[in-house]
């Protein structure tokens, strides 16, 4: 599992710079067409133009981890333990820590059984590929016993 990163580097640099392009660019004919049409002062039209480029540069440490490729964000995940929320045959629903995903097992996984632990092996989208940490029940194979440790009241004579 890779670390996550603690400083943006100069391909999310590039990449926030390139969305907040047009920002700018419009910013800056709104503030000429002002100058032109309206009689805007001079510095107003190099001021506004400016001043959201600093808003821009401000804002970045803020939130330069959403400018982030997708694969430095979803290979955290992989390797992580979930819990299924519900049987998994072949999907289902995982909880990892304290979020709920949309979980598919790998081929060959077999049915996973609520409350059992899966490893996340890959991402797609929103969806976790996950494999059981125990052998999943195979196709065609009875469901295992209840266990009989407990008897019931109504199954005991007196």
């Amino acid at each position: 599992m890779t670390e996550r990163a603690t400083h943006p580097g100069w391909r999310v640099a590039r990449r926030y710079a390139a969305y907040q392009l047009p920002g700018q660019l419009f910013v800056l004919g709104l503030a000429l067409a002002a100058w032109e049409w309206f009689g805007a002062p001079d510095w107003l039209a190099w001021a506004a133009p400016l001043a959201w480029v600093v808003k821009d540069a401000m804002l970045f440490p803020f939130v330069w981890r959403s400018y982030e490729p997708d694969d430095a964000v979803t290979s955290d995940l992989l390797g992580q333990i979930a819990v299924s929320d519900e049987a998994l045959d072949p999907a289902g629903w995982v909880r990892l820590g304290p979020e709920l995903w949309r979980a598919l097992v790998v081929p060959g996984g077999g049915l996973v059984l609520r409350g059992a632990k899966v490893r996340v092996v890959g991402v797609e989208g929103l969806v976790l590929h996950v494999e059981p940490l125990e052998p999943g029940i195979q196709r065609g194979a009875a469901a295992p016993a209840p266990s009989t440790s407990a008897r019931s009241s109504s199954t005991q004579s007196s």
